[in-house]
């Protein structure tokens, strides 16, 4: 299908596919409008090895990114530009 120029459909996590698709040269043109059946939230999760210290720092440091946009940045860097 991919030859033809067209795919009916796929299945899978959108900037996932996206960003897979941007590597292997593929524009994001050739994604239409998505249908999203469920939008499940990204969650970061540590080993046990790291003292909860380092877990609250990590959090903390994750929540400031967030507030300040700055995962917004990485994620559109990443998973949404061709």
């Amino acid at each position: 299908m991919f030859k033809k120029g067209r795919i009916d459909a796929i299945a899978g996590a959108i900037p996932v596919l996206k960003y897979l698709a941007k590597n292997q040269g593929v524009s994001s043109k050739m994604f239409g409008t998505p249908l999203v059946f469920v939008e499940i939230d990204i969650h970061l999760i540590c080993t046990k090895i790291i003292s909860s210290n380092e877990r609250e720092k990590l959090k903390k440091s994750v929540m400031q990114l967030k507030k300040s946009g700055k995962i917004q940045d990485i994620v559109e860097q990443y998973f949404c530009k061709t």
